[in-house]
């Protein structure tokens, strides 16, 4: 009998019907019923009602070898990070997962990659779990290769978006690439900007695509990701330099024709603008070819931007970037006036509720715009209106005395939500305008402070 069993697995072993590398036979019914998972995966994953019947049908594939192609794992991966659930069961399928991606790299192609990666840093993954797939996928291949692949193998530049956020990720968690991988990410840049300077319109038509790209880029840099030019390392990078240029024309192009904005054909919302200009100021760059864009994103954010959070931003990054044209002041004089409605509007409803409101931010636009950001990321309206007052102090502007007595009612009142940093930041403003804080305001400023210095 035992001869008959080792006669039959030496068969199966010549003929290669049922055979693995390790020389066993597989029975038939394995062999099927692996064949139909592998044809049903992504569908199982799709009909998972919640987590945990995700991680169930992800468990079981995985149990029989069925995870082979890249599809259904970044799909599989994509939906955990999209419910965003966190425990010891979905950290260890999640491995497993990077794992078995790590084991079919060659069959990674433009948005599969893309998605795996960002889902891995979306659920913060060990970056040594990452690494090998990286390094198997993008780090292996020779400079040449990766180059002229690009065009034929991210034919989207949307996944290219979520690629170069999904590293930004991994650098502020301390990953370290290789050369390929560095020099892969940098013609990535070059690569974007040759698209984009030949496209005829716009490319994307969202402006969280080009504020993704910027951003991701000085994440990247302020993390120390190497270069694959050591020159000017303070600087941005040639080609990301580029990629900043070529967007700067083009939005800038975009937002002088009267036409494209009355159509609609870029669309964006206010934290999307903003990010976009963050970007710039951490890059540190800033030419004649910014300094176009930001006069038109100071024109287009007199018009349409009213978050008082927003407003402070973009006026701090203008000040960092030393952008200090025309359009600035007619910003800041829109700004005073924006934010003095605002402060009118608070101190009513404080006024009538008897408490100070949760502040709305999705009355102001202040959506889930760009990857990453979540809830908690979002300031309180009495630090919105600290950052204002120090982006005008920094700007060396006089807001008023008339929103600076309606900011004290609000800071006074809502004094329980501002950081030590903005309490100080406030009181120096207020010195800087000539115009010393009253007791009261003090009082609460310094009892911010003092109870920071304890913590």
């Amino acid at each position: 009998m035992l001869a008959s069993v080792a006669e039959m697995i030496q068969r199966c072993s010549c003929t290669g019907a049922g055979y693995t590398s390790q020389g066993a036979a597989i029975p038939k019914a394995i062999v099927a019923r692996r064949h139909k998972l592998g044809l049903t995966l992504s569908d199982n994953f799709a009909r998972a009602e919640s987590c945990s019947d995700l991680i169930a049908e992800v468990q079981r594939a995985i149990d029989y070898d069925a995870l082979t192609t890249a599809g259904p794992i970044s799909y599989a991966l994509y939906r955990l990070a999209e419910w965003d659930v966190r425990t010891d069961e979905v950290d260890g399928v999640v491995v497993q997962l990077a794992e078995v991606a790590t084991q079919c790299a060659d069959k990674f192609e433009s948005r599969y990659l893309a998605n795996t990666l960002w889902a891995l840093a979306e659920l913060d993954v060990p970056i040594t779990s990452v690494q090998p797939l990286i390094e198997a996928t993008i780090g292996s291949q020779p400079v040449h290769t990766k180059r002229s692949n690009l065009n034929r193998y991210w034919p989207n530049l949307e996944d290219l978006a979520l690629l170069i956020h999904a590293f930004s990720a991994f650098a502020a968690k301390g990953y370290t690439p290789d050369a390929g991988t560095v020099q892969f990410v940098e013609d990535l840049a070059s690569d974007i900007a040759e698209r984009m300077r030949n496209a005829s319109e716009l490319w994307g038509g969202s402006l969280a695509i080009l504020s993704q790209f910027v951003c991701s880029y000085a994440e990247l840099h302020a993390s120390k990701w190497p270069r694959a030019d050591s020159s000017c390392p303070d600087r941005c990078s040639r080609s990301v330099a580029e990629l900043c240029d070529v967007i700067a024309i083009r939005l800038r192009k975009h937002l002088l024709n009267k036409h494209s904005q009355a159509a609609g054909h870029l669309q964006w919302r206010p934290r999307q603008l903003v990010a976009l200009v963050q970007g710039y100021s951490i890059l540190q760059h800033y030419n004649s070819h910014v300094a176009g864009m930001l006069d038109e994103v100071a024109k287009l954010a007199k018009r349409e931007v009213h978050r008082p959070g927003d407003l402070a931003e973009l006026l701090r990054c203008f000040g960092a970037l030393g952008h200090r044209t025309v359009a600035v002041p007619d910003l800041l004089a829109a700004t005073a006036a924006k934010v003095k409605l605002k402060l009118a509007d608070q101190i009513s409803m404080d006024s009538c509720t008897g408490a100070a409101p949760a502040y709305n931010h999705a009355d102001h636009g202040y959506g889930d715009d760009l990857m990453g950001e979540r809830e908690f990321d979002r300031p309180s309206f009495a630090e919105e209106i600290a950052a204002v007052l120090h982006a005008f102090h920094s700007l060396g502007y006089h807001p008023g005395p008339t929103m600076l007595q309606a900011a004290t009612a609000v800071l006074i009142r809502q004094q329980g939500d501002l950081s030590p940093q903005h309490a100080a930041s406030v009181l120096e403003a207020y010195e800087a305008f000539g115009q010393p804080a009253g007791p009261l305001l003090k009082a609460a400023m310094r009892g911010r402070m003092n109870l920071g210095m304890a913590a």
